[in-house]
């Protein structure tokens, strides 16, 4: 995901952009923390959380050194399907297909 902002020159921080209200995705992942972790409820009633749609976002901030995130790994519901996590490094080898 955040290889994306590096290709054709374009050179856009992806993972250090804030929104002008301070929004980020190391803020979104800090957000779901909790509720991933099973240590709090989701605390939007009119959106449904499963704990399992956390797992490989998590995986992802930990992987880019999110403490927080690195603490809370064996608190995860895996999906039902099996993660995916491991996979997710294997689409960058399609970069020079998809860029050229």
């Amino acid at each position: 995901m955040v290889a994306i902002g590096q290709k054709k020159g374009v050179n856009v921080d992806l993972w250090g952009y804030r929104g002008p209200q301070g929004q980020s995705i190391p803020g979104a992942i800090e957000y779901i923390l909790p509720a991933g972790a099973g240590t709090q409820a989701w605390p939007h009633s009119e959106a449904k959380f499963q704990r399992f749609a956390a797992y490989d976002i998590v995986h992802f901030g930990a992987d880019m050194g999110m403490a927080d995130a690195k603490a809370i790994l064996g608190q995860l519901e895996e999906p039902f399907t099996g993660g995916t996590w491991a996979l997710a490094p294997a689409v960058q080898q399609l970069d020079s297909i998809l860029f050229g």
